[in-house]
């Protein structure tokens, strides 16, 4: 998911931090569905590489819509988040080497490298999400 403020001018961001809806005036769009494209401030969003309107529910929404799904274990979360990261970077040539030296480089010590964790374990996608945070300038956190 890629939040996605609304909020043109700092004068804007303060008016809504003192009304209290930060969260009713932000989004949170599907990285999926902006592929190829550029991301503007708004509840409704158009890409700028092929103009497409992108309909997407206000973090509102979203958050109220996460909190009546069934829960999942931790463990769980993360590991669907690294393989959400290696799908998304799957057809892309330069982010996919990207993030093999990423994940590479995490897992070298003293220059050798060392035996890579099971695919499918915690320390394995755990690797992968700091190798895309690595890779990308990206931060994730993961709250549970």
């Amino acid at each position: 998911m890629y939040a996605a403020p609304a909020f043109w001018r700092i004068d804007d961001l303060w008016r809504n931090v003192r009304a209290e809806t930060i969260v009713d005036r932000n989004n949170i769009a599907s990285v999926g569905r902006l592929i190829g494209h550029n991301r503007v401030a708004g509840l409704q969003g158009k890409g700028h590489a092929d103009p497409v309107d992108i309909e997407i529910p206000t973090m509102g929404q979203t958050i109220e819509l996460a909190m009546r799904q069934e829960g999942w274990r931790f463990n769980r979360h993360v590991k669907r988040a690294a393989r959400l990261i290696e799908e998304s970077v799957a057809g892309d040539e330069f982010a996919g080497s990207l993030l093999a030296e990423a994940h590479k480089a995490i897992l070298t010590e003293d220059g050798v490298e060392r035996a890579r964790p099971t695919s499918d374990s915690l320390s394995s996608a755990l690797a992968t999400i700091e190798a895309f945070s690595d890779a990308f300038d990206v931060s994730f956190y993961a709250i549970g």
